[in-house]
Parts: structure tokens; sequence; C-alpha cells
């Protein structure tokens, strides 16, 4: 998972950004999915992740507002790096920054450069020991028009996902690897969508190599208990002087089996002096159950 976290990091913060439309909207995405508070006209945006502002500072000298503002004076940093880093635009700039996205709404491209801001702003993927959750927590509650944007895109899509409330937050959850996979590839993070998929191949694998040990294991159970019921049943008619009242046939079925109290069925039906198939010796494994409540109905417990 390490692995995964790391290179989903790296890959989304070496991400090329090529012309001014694409740096405007995942600006846009990583400033929606930040903290706001907005008083006396501006807004102070803020995150506890500083490589999102690293990422910010660069796509901020490929975007509309470079001219306008320079970021570095925007920004603030925490001593020692500990807390929330965070930076100051007027309100009018964080308005204009919010209606980016509906400008090019036409646009698909666009609208997943966006999504990708966002997933650095406040997404996260999960591998925990059985499925996968992929994450996009937004601060606050109710009716939220990011979360909304958000909805309407991954229909678009027919992405399955769940929307909840949570600690104050409203979140959107994506748990099919499949649909996950998908967002990663429509974000162009292609390395970190190829690693998610090699670890479900290997997941489906190490379940399905589980589940044959278990079956195998299980069926092995079943044999060796089956083997100890048909010991005792050959030691009660032999006990009980009954072997003389049972077909010969039969008679070496028991032989075999106390002689060799852990084989299988089927290779019990090889060691007899004419071989027979694992289906022939339950036949006769029933016939020799049916003589023993025949002979002592009593007695028999039933083998």
């Amino acid at each position: 998972m390490e692995k995964l976290k790391t290179c989903l990091r790296d890959e989304w913060l070496s991400l090329k950004t090529g012309d001014r439309a694409s740096a405007d909207h995942e600006i846009t995405g990583i400033v929606a999915g930040l903290a706001v508070q907005c008083e006396n006209g501006s807004c102070r945006c803020t995150g506890n992740r500083l490589f999102v502002f690293r990422r910010l500072k660069k796509l901020w000298s490929l975007s509309r507002w470079m001219g306008k503002m320079d970021f570095g004076k925007l920004l603030s940093v925490p001593r020692a790096f500990k807390g929330s880093v965070g930076f100051k635009i007027t309100e009018n700039i964080y308005d204009e920054m919010l209606s980016v996205v509906s400008e090019n709404n036409e646009k698909e491209r666009l609208r997943w450069e966006w999504v990708r801001g966002l997933f650095g702003a406040c997404g996260s993927l999960y591998l925990p020991k059985t499925g996968y959750f992929l994450v996009f927590r937004f601060p606050g509650t109710g009716t939220n028009p990011v979360s909304s944007e958000m909805e309407t895109l991954f229909r678009s899509e027919k992405l399955r996902f769940h929307v909840r409330e949570r600690n104050g937050s409203t979140e959107i959850l994506l748990r099919d690897q499949q649909h996950i996979s998908s967002v990663l590839s429509h974000m162009r993070l292609f390395r970190s969508s190829l690693i998610l998929e090699e670890k479900a191949l290997l997941r489906s694998l190490r379940d399905r190599a589980n589940k044959i040990v278990n079956c195998d294991g299980a069926n092995i159970r079943k044999s060796l208990e089956a083997a100890s019921r048909q010991v005792s049943l050959g030691k009660f008619l032999m006990e009980r002087g009954y072997l003389d009242q049972i077909p010969a046939k039969l008679r070496e079925v028991i032989d075999v089996r106390l002689k060799n109290p852990s084989v299988t069925l089927r290779e019990l039906g090889q060691m007899l002096s004419h071989p027979v198939s694992k289906s022939t010796i339950e036949y006769r494994w029933r016939k020799i159950e049916a003589y023993g409540r025949q002979l002592a109905p009593e007695d028999y417990e039933g083998g």
C-alpha cells in the first residue's frame, strides 16, 4: 500500500499541465477542496498537505491569476512545517475561481482536471485488507455545490458512488475497484491506476488460492471423518461376528479399510483385488451400512 500512496502523490505532483485552461481548472479544484474562511473582502484557504501547495505554486505560474497576484507572497507556512498551510486571496478572486468550472462545463477533459485538483486537496485512496475506498472529503455538510458538481460528473460516467455526512464533512465514496481505476485514469494518473490494477489482480489470485486451500482442507477433513466412520463400522461388524454374513466383495472393502484407515475412497478402490471407481466404493459402503442396520438394529449407531 505504501508504494501506491507514494506513487499517487508523486505522480500527482509531477504531472505536466500544458495550457492555461488546464492549470486554471486544477487550481480551482484544489481551492474548492481546501477549508475556506472569508471576511472583510478576503478569503483564507488552508490545508494540512504541504505538497498540495507545492503543486499550487507551480500551476499558479501558468494560470490567469499569475499577473494579478504573486503566489509566494500570498502563502503562509507554519514554523517547522507543523499545522495548516494557507494563502489569502481577495473574495473577488475566490468567486472567480469557483466560476471557472461552469465556464467550460461542456469540456469533459477540463472537468477532470478540476477533479484532479480536488483529489490532491481532499481526496484519499484506501486499501484495507478487503475492499477498496476512494474518498473525496469536503469541509461542511448540507448542500454543497462542489460535491453536487462532482456527483453530476460521476453520474454522467455511470460510476457507482455513495454520499454521506460524517464528522462535519461531506464525503463522496467509490468502493468498486474498476470504477476507482477509471477515476484515476480520467485524472491522468495512469501509473497509479496500473499499480492499483496490479494489486487487485494479486488480491484476486491470493483470495482464489486461499479458497482452494480451504476447500482442499475441508475435503481432507470430510475424507478423514468418513474414513473414521468406516473403520468404526468395520470393527463393529467384526467384533459382533457378522462379517461371515456379508458378501465377499463387501468384506474385502472392510478388510482393506481396516488396514488403510487414512486413504481416500478413490485410493481404497484401487487397492482391491479388482480395482473399482470411487462411486462404486461409495455404493458398497452404503450396502455395508445397510447390513449393519439389518444385522444389529439395536446396537448399530450409524457406523
